[in-house]
């Protein structure tokens, strides 16, 4: 019956010329709004969810979708081109993206961030519709001793992962924990290392913080530079990738999808914690570990591809538990609720429209991220080309 119900609502979506718009409109703004260094993902949907109020749930949650999908992969076009990560998931994206861009190889780096996008997207997709109950009854195991695990486990493969001093990236995690104790406790209500400080009450948040240590540091780089005249930014190159060379990285793609699947679908660990592991786990795996931070083109794969599935993973938990996944499916769930709609593990059942809309949805949505992402990072990188004579942007 779901599948019957799928197949109806993906043909009328697809035949519906109003929805098509919708469609493509969203993933446009979810492009710009996700490739704004400072609006993530979660901010794109609360921006745009009034926009929503007035429609009926089908339209809505297609266009809420979009957004969400487009904007995935629109923090990784500030993150390859400037190095100013657009969402907090796309911070390992600029570790090996940004290094291509100063190679001449921008255009190929968004290629190869949109291949893994969509390969990622997939197999999220396909997760979650085959898989959503046995994820979702998998991750509502786990409790604090289970995060605690993967928090550590996170700050091993961050050591991992780096290229210099093991021991000064352990200690670097371990500030990055004791930064994010400040403010007050989620269980407890107490307020830890806020020093009486009212600004500091609610934490620091994630989006300046990143800003300020990666966007910063190259504004402050470039004008080091500058002293000795302006500098030459490099080309940005081709756009296309040959096909072979994409498809010789289907198992760093396949590999980053699973990890951001699984990663997705335990509530609250969020799709940066996903592409950390990701990037950690192709690291140790590959046979130069050393080009990765330099710009090697499976550093740059493998986090987009973790990043792109872990949408599927973070709705398995909102679709079959009612427990949003991370902040952005936090802010969806609040959407769909406005139209009425409850998500939790009795909708498959009672209303499998809502279920096939979000499958529908999330299809299409990838479908339209090939067609108008790819056409429009070639007209942007083409834009770029024009106007600087054929180089990426250097002063920001």
């Amino acid at each position: 019956m779901l599948f019957t119900t799928f197949l109806d609502t993906l043909a009328g979506f697809a035949t519906d010329p109003a929805m098509l718009g919708l469609l493509a409109i969203g993933a446009v703004l979810g492009l710009v709004l996700g490739a704004v260094p400072g609006i993530s993902s979660t901010m794109a949907l609360a921006i745009l969810m009034p926009v929503t109020f007035g429609m009926e749930p089908g339209p809505a949650i297609l266009f809420l979708i979009a957004i969400f999908m487009a904007s995935v992969y629109g923090g990784s076009v500030s993150a390859i081109l400037m190095k100013l990560p657009g969402t907090p998931a796309s911070i390992f994206t600029q570790v090996d993206g940004y290094p291509m861009t100063r190679q001449g190889k921008a255009g190929q780096a968004l290629t190869y961030a949109l291949a893994a996008s969509t390969i990622g997207g997939i197999v999220g997709l396909a997760m979650l519709v085959v898989l959503a109950p046995l994820l979702a009854g998998f991750a509502t195991n786990f409790r604090s001793p289970e995060f605690a695990a993967v928090a550590l486990f996170g700050i091993v493969m961050l050591s991992f992962a780096s290229n210099g001093s093991t021991l000064v990236a352990t200690v670097v995690g371990l500030i990055g924990v004791m930064l994010g104790m400040v403010g007050f406790d989620r269980l407890s209500d107490a307020q830890r290392l806020s020093m009486d400080v009212p600004a500091l009450q609610s934490g620091f948040n994630l989006i300046p913080v990143i800003i300020g240590l990666f966007g910063l540091g190259e504004i402050l780089q470039n004008l080091a530079d500058f002293r000795g005249g302006p500098a030459k930014a490099p080309p940005i190159g081709r756009i296309f990738v040959p096909l072979a060379d994409l498809a010789s990285r289907w198992k760093v793609m396949l590999r980053g999808s699973f990890i951001g699947t699984f990663i997705g679908a335990i509530p609250a660990a969020g799709s940066a914690v996903a592409v950390s592991i990701a990037y950690a786990q192709e690291r140790r795996l590959s046979k130069e570990p050393g080009k990765f931070g330099h710009g090697h083109p499976d550093g740059l794969v493998a986090p987009e591809a973790a990043n792109s599935a872990s949408v599927g993973g973070s709705l398995v938990p909102l679709i079959a538990l009612g427990v949003p996944g991370d902040t952005i499916t936090a802010v969806l769930m609040g959407a769909l609720m406005v139209h009425g709609l409850t998500p939790g593990p009795l909708l498959f059942g009672s209303d499998p429209a809502f279920v096939s809309w979000i499958y529908a949805s999330v299809l299409l949505a990838l479908r339209d991220r090939i067609v108008l992402l790819g056409g429009g990072t070639g007209f942007l990188t083409g834009g770029a080309l024009r106007a600087d004579g054929g180089h990426a942007p250097k002063q920001l």
